[in-house]
């Protein structure tokens, strides 16, 4: 009963999402249009860049509006009978003050917004968000949200900047309210004047605040991210099992490739001139033809048990053994499989090769 529970309790613990998500994990989420970014942030840049234009270019605004309507008051105001014709080029009219007021701050806007959206999340385009999906007409799911963490966090994010925007109000009014009576022996021009700046002066502030508010805002999203695509450890094995492939399997295949290569190897020692060993520790079997190769190649090499077999295959089909300690050491650890020897080891390999030859009453040259 007690190995049950245990069994339970590491299932359950290997469930756990407590693994950072790999890189996999990120751009599978990043495709799916999961991706974190500070609402904050992008609010507060629109509001600074649409402020900043009424401020450059608020003249040329007033001009078009002030031009707007002393065409109405001295034109179509005075207009007594309306036509098809008139009231097409009224509307002509409205329509395009209306553009041309409202195309720097639309201009503004959607610069400012595509370029804090492209710092914050980079190029992405990804139609995986507008997929319907039934579980968002699911009411408990919806319920579940309302009363999430994330909803509770955002409404206290929202009470303090309520409560911050309202103690800078207040005390920006409270430095300018004495002035206000003065409004009344102003022009209208100056009155507007006063009143914008005081207005310019007052979103200045807030945007700072806001402008703080949003990049702490923006790390805690990024950390809020990082959080919801966490990883069991039983995901991260299963990943690496699909981009790795099963390690039972590698190890399988590697064990294949092992033996077929052993087998390869034992099949060239017949055909080899000489075995080279240490006596027991090494064994390097060595061919070399005079009409078709620069140099000696090593067919077979191994080491212990490897070692014995190939002397053994040796023995069998009537290979010379020849013992060399320093020679074998020298050829197992610096020449690879079906390598020619290096330049240095030419004499010592040419004297073995001599004997053997001699031997076995070759002729040399």
């Amino acid at each position: 009963m007690i190995k049950e529970y245990r069994s339970i309790d590491l299932q359950l613990f290997s469930q756990e999402k407590t693994e950072p998500a790999t890189q996999k994990k990120k751009k599978e989420a990043r495709d799916k249009g999961q991706v974190f970014k500070s609402r904050d942030l992008n609010a507060v840049v629109i509001l600074v860049a649409v402020f900043l234009t009424l401020r450059f270019v608020g003249g040329y605004m007033y001009q078009e509006a002030w031009g707007f309507t002393y065409t109405v008051m001295t034109q179509f105001y005075l207009i007594e009978e309306w036509d098809v014709a008139l009231a097409y080029q009224a509307m002509q009219v409205t329509f395009r003050t209306a553009a041309k007021i409202l195309a720097p701050v639309l201009a503004a806007s959607f610069l400012a917004g595509i370029l804090v959206n492209m710092a914050q999340v980079g190029f992405l385009f990804t139609l995986e968000p507008l997929s319907p999906k039934l579980n968002k007409l699911n009411p408990i799911e919806g319920a579940k949200k309302l009363f999430s963490k994330r909803s509770l966090v955002e409404l206290l994010k929202s009470l303090f900047k309520l409560v911050i925007i309202s103690a800078l109000l207040f005390t920006v009014l409270k430095n300018e309210i004495y002035l206000f009576p003065f409004l009344v022996d102003m022009s209208l021009e100056m009155s507007l004047s006063y009143i914008a700046g005081v207005l310019f002066n007052l979103i200045l502030q807030a945007a700072l605040l806001l402008f703080i508010l949003g990049v702490a805002d923006y790390y805690y999203q990024r950390w809020e991210h990082e959080q919801s695509i966490k990883m069991s450890k039983q995901e991260v094995k299963e990943e690496y099992k699909q981009v790795e492939g099963d390690p039972q399997v590698k190890g399988f295949i590697k064990r294949r490739q092992r033996e077929m290569a052993n087998r390869r190897m034992m099949d060239a020692i017949p055909q080899a001139d000489v075995v080279i060993t240490n006596p027991t520790h090494y064994a390097i079997a060595l061919r070399y033809d005079l009409a078709s190769m620069d140099a000696p190649i090593v067919t077979a090499k191994g080491q212990g048990h490897l070692a014995l077999r190939i002397k053994a295959l040796a023995t069998e089909h009537g290979v010379m053994i020849m013992e060399d300690r320093e020679l074998a050491q020298i050829l197992y650890k610096t020449v690879e499989l079906n390598r020619e020897i290096p330049e240095n080891l030419y004499k010592a390999v040419a004297e073995v090769l001599a004997f053997v030859w001699k031997a076995q009453g070759k002729q040399v040259g």
